[in-house]
């Protein structure tokens, strides 16, 4: 291919304009001058004075290996840029700007934080209790609240009879009785609800 037509179908670059400006014209004078000494028969390695013939053949030598070299370091460079050439498109054709994302996309990227989101806080004479749960919550906000009071401090806040009668100021054996028939009423709702006891 003629160095014109290869300029023509490829934009040169801000480098390849300085290649072509700099180093190409004296390339090709080299290489008209190289044939025309082979048509010469001379050689394009001119020997130093006093150089022997074992001398040349290893000048020549070293200057195949060298030109060998130069060869496969610019095969190499042109393959690992095409690689990443490719590797650039296949990224971006991949990947889009937050501006470019509809609004539906956006929400699935989006991550919701569920802390606290079922948890409800019940208030007993001053004491903060959370309960887990939203069908929990539920049931213990249909008791009355003398029947909570008992049952989350006593399964909540981990508190004895003795303790739960005197913050609610009531009989010692009031305490077992109401937890024994508020148990059972939690448990008549809850199954309503369609709640499933695990199995034992």
């Amino acid at each position: 291919m003629q160095t014109g037509v290869f300029c023509c179908l490829c934009k040169p670059s801000p480098c390849s304009e300085a290649f072509h400006k700099n180093f190409l014209p004296s390339a090709v004078a080299k290489i008209a001058s190289l044939a025309l000494l082979r048509r010469k028969g001379g050689s394009h390695h001119p020997a130093p004075v006093g150089a022997k013939g074992g001398e040349k053949m290893k000048d020549s030598y070293e200057q195949r290996i060298q030109n060998q070299f130069g060869a496969f370091c610019v095969k190499v460079l042109k393959n690992e840029a095409g690689y990443i050439q490719r590797e650039y498109t296949r990224l971006r054709d991949q990947e889009k700007s937050l501006g470019e994302l509809t609004a539906f996309e956006l929400e699935q990227t989006a991550v919701w934080d569920k802390h606290f989101m079922d948890e409800h806080v019940f208030d007993v004479q001053g004491l903060p209790v959370v309960v887990t749960g939203d069908l929990l919550a539920d049931a213990l906000a249909q008791l009355p609240e003398g029947k909570r009071d008992v049952i989350l401090l006593s399964y909540f806040l981990g508190m004895t009879d003795r303790e739960i009668s005197d913050k609610l100021n009531i009989v010692h054996q009031t305490v077992s009785k109401r937890r024994l028939t508020t148990l059972k009423e939690l448990r008549e709702y809850l199954m309503k609800e369609g709640f499933e006891w695990p199995d034992k």
